[in-house]
């Protein structure tokens, strides 16, 4: 009976702990947004937020009450004022509604690229169209967010 008590105990252990590690990761989640711009012909504005956890920074894109799909070949474009272009396709799977999220992981280059100069313009390419946001309203944005952090990727 002491074995079978002392098994248990010890299982119970390890689940609490796998809990306990997995909500530790995700307290440290951090979330920033911005309305960057408004999307022309359709008068809808685009939301950009910046989702870090503890070994990647994603960004999301979405035009605000309007639908479209999104693949593998969508794709969002920032044109910085320095001259360069950061472009990154979407990693998540297939979707069509209002409002779907385009999401992009950033890698050191391009975390790098947005850090050192504002948005000029963004194109936000899907599978229904490309809309092209040449007023930017947040150009600083990821200068702001990304300019003096020591981001570590795994």
């Amino acid at each position: 009976m002491k074995k079978h008590f002392l098994f248990i105990a010890m299982v119970l252990c390890t689940l609490t702990m796998s809990a306990s590690e997995q909500a530790a990761k995700f307290k440290t989640e951090t979330s920033v947004s911005t309305e960057i711009g408004i999307v022309p012909v359709i008068d809808s504005p685009m939301v950009i937020a910046i989702v870090e956890t503890d070994q990647n920074i994603f960004v999301t894109a979405e035009i605000v009450e309007f639908g479209y799909c999104l693949s593998k070949s969508s794709e969002l474009v920032f044109t910085l004022q320095n001259g360069s272009e950061v472009a990154q396709k979407h990693f998540n799977n297939s979707q069509c509604d209002v409002g779907a999220k385009l999401s992009i992981k950033l890698n050191p280059e391009t975390l790098k690229s947005l850090s050192e100069s504002p948005v000029a313009s963004i194109q936000f390419k899907t599978d229904t169209g490309q809309y092209n946001i040449k007023t930017v309203l947040d150009k600083d944005f990821f200068v702001r967010n990304f300019k003096h952090k020591n981001y570590k990727f795994g």
